[in-house]
Formats: C-alpha cells, structure tokens, sequence
C-alpha cells in the first residue's frame, strides 16, 4: 500500500486526487483487517491539508483586456462587468434593469449571499455597452443570449474557453472576474 502511494507520488497528480484513490482502497483494508482480526497497517497520510490549497492566480488589466478581445462581440459586455467590477457569474447573470441607474453610472448588486446590495459606480465603457443592450420583454434581467438569460453553464464555458484562447488555463473563470 505505501508502495502503491509512493508510486502515485512520483506522478504529477494534486493532493486531493490522491486522497480520492486512497480513501476507498484505506477503508476496504480496515474492513478486510477487522473481519479477519488482523491489525490494519500503518497508512500514509493522504489527506490534503487545508492551507495546501493553491494560490490564485490573478490577471492583470491588460491581460483581461486580451482575453476580452477573445470572448465573443455579442457575450462581451456581461464577461466586461465581470471582470471590471469583480462581479460574481450569478450576480451578472442575475442583475435586473431596475437595479441600474444609467444616468448615475451605478449599479446596484443583490449579493447570492444574502447581504445587503451593494452600490458599484460603473466604467463608462461598461455603460456604454448597456446602452446599447437590447430589452426583453420574456424577463427582466439586463443580459441575455437569444431572449433567454445566461445560465451558469453558458457563461461559465465562454469565459473559459476565452482563457484557453488567450493561453491563460491555469486561471479559473471565477478566478478572471474576482
């Protein structure tokens, strides 16, 4: 069994995929050892720690302009307010005209996680691009695809396959607009 996870170890394999493959193959040991009273031996530990995570790696102004240039003219503008104002997927996806105040340059953000909205003076190019959006009478959210609103899956696959494009795959999409 160490022989076995040592071996995995010298793969270039992350911490929480290895405890994925030890987890099972440690309990069916235990089981086996406590039915046919035999001590368990001594396992590694494959656990991964919390603090182990991997730091997140950020994109500067003008990288996220070139990935910008990637996305798709008519998906742009909700990937521009997500990346220029930190807001969440589900927060762009989500945010209604009546929480936009054109003519203040502001946008009001109802958080998914229950706390009080929160005011964001926009970029004047992000309001621009709102101008220009088209309404729809189906719903009442500011961005859309095809009159139906984005959903998490949409998004999520065209602000990830702009970072492939641009050669950035080790940057998450939640990552590229927080």
């Amino acid at each position: 069994i160490r022989e076995f996870y040592y071996s995995l170890g010298k793969k270039d394999l992350s911490k929480k995929y290895k405890e994925c493959i030890m987890k099972p193959l440690v309990k069916l040991i235990r089981q086996a050892c406590a039915d046919s009273m035999i001590p368990p031996p001594k396992m590694p530990d494959y656990r991964q720690k919390k603090n182990e995570q991997k730091p997140i790696s950020w994109l500067s102004e003008s990288q996220q302009d070139r990935v910008l240039d990637c996305v798709p003219s008519e998906h742009r503008p909700i990937v521009r307010i997500c990346a220029y104002h930190g807001l969440r997927q589900i927060e762009a996806r989500t945010l209604k005209w009546t929480d936009v105040s054109l003519e203040n340059e502001i946008v009001l953000v109802r958080t998914v996680k229950g706390g009080v909205p929160r005011p964001i003076k926009l970029e004047p190019q992000v309001v621009n691009e709102m101008k220009r959006l088209p309404r729809t009478l189906k719903h009442k959210y500011v961005y859309h695809r095809n009159p139906k609103p984005y959903t998490q899956n949409s998004l999520w696959h065209i602000i990830r396959k702009a970072l492939d494009e641009e050669g950035f795959q080790h940057v998450s999409p939640h990552a590229f607009s927080r």
